[in-house]
């Protein structure tokens, strides 16, 4: 994980999931105290799989509401660098990136790259026995960055005092 400049945000866009598909309150108390911890005013996302709307889940008043836009509004976007989501690099390697962009600047903020091995025909029965897959965060010979694990998101966006 890398993270290249940090920035005070009331909020992003995630380009990597899906959000609520309706306009309304929140009132799933798991999703009211995900919000809370974020510290974040707002939050974008699509609105579903299926839908070419997107959702905006906002503190107003003290609770949490949805309203369905027809883009983003966010001025960071969090995103995966590819399409495809999981590149092919090699047999049975592939890599997967997410990034943080400035939508305004097109600057890249932070990035996040991982490589997932598939095993091998001879740990083929690993997977009756577990997943058999490998994540490979890579070793960091710095001491702060070691202690990167999470989200990017959370490395790289500050929530702004204001609420």
């Amino acid at each position: 994980m890398h993270v290249y400049r940090k920035v005070e945000a009331e909020g992003f866009y995630d380009d990597t999931a899906s959000g609520p598909t309706s306009p309304g309150p929140i009132t799933n108390p798991q999703a009211i105290e995900s919000r809370e911890k974020s510290g974040l005013r707002f939050l974008e996302r699509k609105a579903g799989y299926r839908t070419k709307k997107f959702s905006h889940v906002e503190k107003v008043n003290g609770r949490w509401v949805v309203s369905i836009l027809d883009h983003p509004t966010a001025r960071y976007v969090y995103k995966f660098t590819d399409p495809r989501r999981e590149i092919p690099v090699a047999h049975r390697i592939e890599k997967y990136e997410k990034i943080i962009v400035d939508s305004q600047t097109r600057e890249i903020l932070g990035r996040d790259t991982r490589f997932k091995r598939s095993p091998a025909w001879i740990n083929f029965w690993a997977g009756f026995f577990g997943s058999g897959l490998t994540i490979c965060n890579g070793p960091s010979d710095e001491p702060e960055k070691q202690k990167r694990y999470g989200l990017l998101y959370n490395h790289v966006l500050i929530p702004t005092k204001k609420q």
